[in-house]
């Protein structure tokens, strides 16, 4: 349906429920642009519109408010995205009780959400098994507001064949424990988070730094990665499971689980740790194939692996020893300090009060 607003001041496909608008339906403003030669903007004015769209490239979409997560504009619905091109969808709630975007085709189109809240009752926000990055095909994600606890599993991106690229800035993605995220291109996340199980699959490279990833990873295939000053954690399993014949890299991260191992698998490639804390299980299988190098924190003390020592003297310690060390006081006469911990890889020792 049209109502035709001449007064309309930022573009000539303005959509309004009530009327004000030039359309009443979003699919309606779409089509138009596209029939007038594409490369426009369809601006939506608030409200709920229940619509299953099919989007093309060069046509964005845009709410007319700023912040997409208070949902003053929100579209509920399944929708079809472009296969070849661009499209950015912005300033949106969305809703869906499966999928947000739907395609099994091999699309090659950057598909970008900016300020966004994705809720998902049950399934993906992407469901893009075969989306190609090889041939350019992106799923990028600014400013977004994951689904909300209470109503939504949703497990993200579900790209488990087409290597998809994937760009994560400031975004929170996925929700639930239901559907687990599937990534096998290039990956880039920067202070996101990822808050259903996160698997990489074969083709998968993923570059993150400062961010959460908190329904825990698989690295299957070929994957590889490099994470840095980030937390890793899982409250219902390991946190990380290394099944990829890849390299894998944790720097300065956090690894928190209660799940004893907190790091499993069964793999033929590398898993480098270094500098990274384990507040509350430090068990790590060998069939993980871990390689540690610099030090770990285990709750408030930090060791460096194959380095510290463990004696007993009588008296105060007095010799160096590397940071972590732990001697025990076995001259009877403290009654209060009998186990000591350097701090600092040299002659500082820091007592353990034990009372007897």
């Amino acid at each position: 349906m049209t109502c035709k607003n001449t007064d309309s001041p930022v573009t000539d496909y303005t959509v309004a429920s009530d009327g004000s608008g030039d359309y009443t339906s979003v699919q309606a403003a779409i089509d138009a642009a596209m029939s007038n030669g594409g490369n426009a903007t369809v601006w939506l004015k608030n409200g709920n519109y229940v619509e299953n769209l099919t989007f093309y490239s060069g046509i964005n979409i845009v709410g007319s408010s700023g912040l997409g997560d208070l949902g003053d504009v929100q579209i509920t619905g399944t929708h079809i995205p472009p296969l070849s091109g661009h499209v950015i969808l912005r300033n949106i709630r969305w809703n869906s009780s499966d999928y947000i975007l739907y395609s099994e085709k091999p699309g090659t189109s950057h598909i970008t959400f900016i300020d966004a809240l994705l809720n998902v009752t049950n399934g993906y926000t992407c469901y893009l098994p075969y989306w190609n990055g090889a041939e350019g095909g992106v799923l990028e994600f600014e400013d977004i507001n994951a689904g909300l606890p209470n109503q939504s599993q949703d497990g993200g991106i579900y790209n488990p064949y087409g290597g998809a690229q994937v760009f994560l800035y400031n975004a929170g993605i996925g929700m639930g424990k239901e559907q687990e995220m599937h990534v096998s291109g290039q990956m880039a996340m920067l202070a996101g988070s990822i808050n259903c199980p996160f698997h990489l699959d074969s083709g998968a490279i993923l570059e993150c730094d400062s961010s959460l990833i908190l329904g825990g990873m698989i690295f299957g295939g070929n994957s590889e990665a490099r994470i840095s000053n980030s937390r890793i954690t899982n409250d219902s399993g390991a946190s990380i499971i290394m099944e990829s014949i890849g390299k894998i890299e944790l720097s300065s991260c956090v690894i928190d689980c209660y799940n004893n191992p907190t790091i499993t698998g069964n793999s033929k490639g590398e898993l480098k740790i270094s500098g990274c804390t384990f507040p509350k299980n430090t068990n790590i299988s060998e069939n993980a194939s871990p390689q540690i190098t610099g030090s770990l924190k285990v709750g408030c003390l930090e060791v460096s692996p194959g380095q510290v020592k463990v004696f007993s003297s009588l008296g105060p310690p007095t010799s160096k020893a590397p940071k972590g060390s732990l001697y025990l006081r076995t001259d009877g006469l403290s009654s209060k300090t009998r186990l000591y911990i350097n701090i600092d890889g040299e002659y500082e020792w820091t007592p353990v009060l034990t009372e007897k």
